[in-house]
């Protein structure tokens, strides 16, 4: 259990610099992308910037030139024409070039609107795309901070198990080196029959060895018929010791089923000896003591049977409790 969460725990970390990385990845991607972004941008302002100079360029141009034609107008206005030497001709040119004048102004008035229409749309266009990927990368990096907090919390809640885990396996060693201290004091006892305590168990294993080792060679000075009869009147004794352990306790049942059976009967002779009234199915307690002297194993009181194991009637006695 405990290498599985150590285990866990190097996972966790693994994927939390994983995690880091790709972040700082991220970020570093996010950088380059905004430079590029923002340096074409500038790019493109810039160009417009120098095509809307030029279209102001254009437009003070044309100022100069109108300009210049209404202080020539001016001057005809002054100076009379004399229409009998103008030709047909040349007012037809005239009047050709003052529409192709006319034409171009339109056309540059027109494609400096559209131009600059165009490309605010489309500035519009790209503000608005930016916006939306940096917001769609603000939710990125807000949920993978979420994870990177998820997967801290999960490995201080690891790392606190283990920590669990290890002080109770140390608590679990210290039990178990103080049974082993006592099992082996209580040996040392037994082999050495001193109540000193001695605070070294290697001293106590080599008292207990050495004890252990004259018991053996006692055993092999012994012959062996005289070791094998010691040991059959042991078992012999050891059976019997269990048998009147059996017994005592097979007398201790009888007699308390023998208490149990017979007090409701007491509580009733008692009663009927208080009223004074004797019926046939009762019996005297004199009566109950000789029946149960006479047969212990079956005796009858009130008209029930009670089971008694007695093994030495003669010595027992009758009590009502």
């Amino acid at each position: 259990m405990k290498n599985q969460i150590k285990d866990m725990n190097e996972e966790m970390s693994q994927d939390a610099k994983k995690l880091g990385d790709d972040i700082s990845n991220f970020f570093e991607f996010i950088q380059t992308s905004y430079t590029l972004a923002s340096d074409s941008f500038k790019n493109e302002l810039q160009e417009l910037e120098q095509q809307l100079l030029e279209c102001l360029m254009c437009s003070e141009f044309l100022k100069t030139l109108t300009r210049k034609s209404d202080q020539k107008d001016s001057k005809y206005e002054k100076t009379p024409v004399d229409v009998s030497n103008v030709s047909s001709s040349d007012v037809l040119l005239m009047v050709r070039r003052l529409k192709e004048s006319n034409l171009s102004l339109v056309y540059n008035s027109r494609f400096s609107q559209g131009s600059s229409t165009f490309q605010n749309t489309e500035i519009v266009a790209v503000r608005n795309k930016m916006n939306e990927e940096l917001a769609a990368w603000d939710e990125k990096i807000a949920i993978a901070e979420n994870e990177l907090e998820m997967m801290k919390d999960l490995n201080e809640k690891l790392k606190k198990q283990s920590r669990d885990l290890e002080d109770e396996e140390k608590e679990r060693d210290e039990e178990y080196k103080e049974e082993l201290k006592k099992k082996l004091n209580e040996i040392y006892k037994v082999c050495t029959g001193s109540e000193v305590q001695v605070a070294d168990p290697l001293l106590m294993r080599v008292a207990i060895d050495h004890t252990i080792q004259g018991i053996l060679v006692e055993i092999n000075t012994y012959p062996r018929k005289k070791v094998k009869e010691l040991i059959k009147t042991l078992e012999a004794e050891k059976k019997l010791s269990e048998r009147k352990a059996e017994e005592a306790l097979r007398a201790q049942r009888a007699t308390e089923r023998m208490k149990k059976a017979l007090s409701p009967a007491a509580k009733k002779l008692f009663a009927c000896f208080m009223n004074g009234k004797k019926k046939k199915k009762f019996c005297t307690l004199a009566h109950i003591s000789h029946e149960y002297y006479r047969n212990p194993l079956r005796t009858t009181v009130l008209g029930k049977r009670i089971a008694v194991f007695d093994p030495h009637p003669a010595t027992s006695s009758l009590s009502f409790s």
